[in-house]
């Protein structure tokens, strides 16, 4: 199991809720992107019926995945 899945295992996700968080709904997909860090990185995660079907997080200077994130 990816880190997206165990974090997020026990999850219900509520479509009204998340387009109030700021996600936003493109085609079947719930999208939500955030800079941090002095705008330095990215996070986008990408959420597809209740599951989490992708989570990364770039370094916007170079605009390459953070890796560093995934080991463990």
């Amino acid at each position: 199991m990816n880190i997206e899945k165990e974090m997020f295992k026990k999850s219900h996700f509520e479509p009204d809720k998340l387009l109030a968080f700021g996600l936003k709904k493109i085609q079947n997909d719930y999208i939500y992107e955030k800079l941090f860090l002095d705008n330095n990185f990215k996070a986008i995660i990408i959420i597809n019926n209740d599951i989490i079907t992708s989570a990364k997080v770039y370094d916007i200077e170079n605009n390459k995945e953070y890796l560093p994130l995934k080991i463990g």
